[in-house]
């Protein structure tokens, strides 16, 4: 699949033509749709869910010789407690990202992320940066999502003659796949791609799904326990800016330059914890959908658009 691209003058950034959101214009649009809402999700739900965790990755034409070869580079970085991705990139062997997908079991279609770096890594001091799955930022789960992805994304993808939606039940069922130089899947003109699934379809508990904010346990190998991710903008550091963001600063024609990205960690507090209503074992069977659990409480609202604005991500604050 291929969405050809067109960089407009005195922008830092290409968009899709013609029509076709970037993920940096539906992360935008997310955040005002989110800021709308005045409150959150009253309530923590046990919804079973499975979910699939893949490295997806570009490299030069030589650098692996088959999918069988990139499995064992795979393997050998987590049995030595590192990251593939940063081990993929330090051998100068392409560049690679994670993409994690979430499908509540009676779902017909799956949501997620693109993590930058293991996402099992992330802390609450220390949170993994990412990036939305495309036009699901837009609209919440179930029979809106669905109207919306086959109204307003086949319409827009249309345009460009996209036969194939990339929240499609196929992505998330991709064990390990090599795609050519410009073919379905790979967009790239010189470069081949390859997708490993390190976790595939393993259980989870979604607790809480708003457009800038989820809330889930994972049950897998490498993703274990209660996890977040939230949509935050904040203001850029000077070591984040490009030449010309900082010039514009120091020529007085702007004062501050925001990013926007979502935040994954792992939660400081984990069920079976002192003081929590149910055991790891009993969300676990939540999850398999062999137990049904009480819904619980959430936390107080806060007020989002200040919160997404102003709170810096590496605080100790949970976002939640």
């Amino acid at each position: 699949m291929f969405i050809p691209r067109h960089v407009i003058q005195k922008k830092h950034y290409a968009v899709y033509k013609p029509g076709i959101k970037t993920k940096a214009a539906t992360l935008k649009e997310a955040l005002k749709i989110a800021e709308k809402v005045e409150s959150h999700a009253e309530f923590i739900d046990f919804i079973p869910a499975k979910f699939t965790l893949q490295i997806h990755f570009w490299f030069d034409e030589g650098a692996f010789k088959n999918i069988g070869e990139i499995k064992n580079f795979i393997s050998k970085a987590l049995k030595d407690g590192k990251d593939p991705v940063k081990e993929i990139e330090k051998a100068g062997k392409g560049k690679a990202h994670y993409d994690l997908r979430i499908k509540k079991r009676t779902a017909p279609s799956w949501f997620g992320l693109t993590p930058f770096r293991a996402p099992w890594t992330g802390t609450v001091e220390d949170k993994v940066l990412g990036t939305v799955k495309g036009y699901q930022s837009l609209s919440p789960g179930g029979e809106k999502l669905q109207t919306f992805l086959a109204e307003a994304a086949e319409k827009s993808m249309a345009k460009e003659g996209i036969s194939e939606r990339r929240d499609r039940i196929e992505w998330m069922q991709i064990k390990a796949q090599w795609f050519p130089i410009d073919s379905p899947g790979n967009p790239q003109k010189n470069q081949p791609a390859a997708m490993v699934a390190i976790e595939f379809f393993k259980p989870a508990s979604l607790h809480r799904r708003q457009l800038d904010f989820f809330d889930i346990t994972f049950f897998g190998d490498y993703l274990k326990g209660r996890y977040f991710n939230r949509l935050v903008e904040r203001k850029m550091n000077e070591d984040e800016m490009t030449d010309w963001q900082k010039e514009a600063i120091k020529q007085g024609k702007a004062k501050a330059f925001f990013n926007l990205s979502f935040y994954f960690w792992k939660s400081r507090d984990q069920w079976g914890d002192p003081g929590t209503p149910y055991t790891m074992r009993e969300v676990y069977q939540a999850a398999l959908g062999k137990k049904t659990l009480a819904k619980l409480p959430a936390p107080p609202s806060k007020d989002r658009a200040k919160e997404s604005k102003i709170q810096p991500p590496s605080a100790t604050k949970e976002f939640h």
